[in-house]
């Protein structure tokens, strides 16, 4: 009896040994399969935030992308509100151009942040509002122009001569390769990063989770 005990004990230590086995193969394999932070060089990029932050967030992104635009409507300020405000996070943006008609937007939009760097968000938000979507008669520059007017604080003359010269040109072709070279066969838009690391842009509650998990430690 005594040693079909010791036998039955032995059987069920060897069973939990290759459980517990199987159990750390498999957290190995998690930890392995986790994409691996990529360096983002965006000095000089639109940013919020304290820029030594604990969470680093870069949005690449397209003003003509649906995506793109729902994001910084519905998403972006309660990141702002819960993370970038407190001081937990800093929020960049490189702004692409790659979609129609896309490049006056992204271009006024660099030029509102080197005039007026303060009023760059804004004049973001207001381009995500369904600039552009109703046909009028007015051109793209004197639409963007007037945007920049209702948001003020920005010096038009200065902005009027790059909008209607394309002055960030060369920044937007350097932010396409950029996002390129980083993205590769994944490339698209609205791509995020926190921490070097992709996130989801489908939902507040998946950033939310990301986000605390690099606060307490992980991933």
């Amino acid at each position: 009896m005594d040693r079909y005990f010791t036998r039955k004990q032995i059987l069920v230590l060897a069973t939990t040994l290759i459980a517990c086995a199987a159990l750390g193969g498999g957290w190995f394999y998690h930890k392995k399969s986790q994409p691996a932070p990529v360096q983002i060089h965006i000095s000089g990029s639109p940013t919020l935030g304290r820029k030594n932050a604990p969470i680093q967030m870069v949005l690449f992104e397209d003003f003509r992308c649906p995506s793109c635009r729902s994001f910084n409507v519905k998403l972006l300020p309660r990141i702002q509100e819960s993370y970038i405000t407190p001081g937990y996070a800093s929020f960049t943006i490189v702004p692409l151009a790659f979609l129609p008609e896309s490049k006056p937007l992204a271009n006024a939009a660099l030029a509102v942040y080197q005039i007026a760097p303060d009023r760059f968000f804004s004049y973001v938000h207001g381009l995500c509002q369904g600039f552009g979507e109703r046909e009028t008669k007015t051109s793209i520059q004197e639409q963007l122009i007037n945007l920049a007017k209702s948001i003020g604080g920005i010096d038009l003359l200065q902005f009027k001569a790059c909008v209607m010269t394309d002055c960030h040109e060369a920044t937007l072709e350097k932010n396409l390769a950029l996002a390129k070279e980083i993205m590769g066969e994944e490339f698209g838009t609205p791509t995020l990063y926190i921490n070097g690391v992709p996130g989801s842009t489908g939902s507040f509650s998946s950033i939310q989770t990301m986000i605390e998990q690099f606060l307490q430690g992980g991933p």
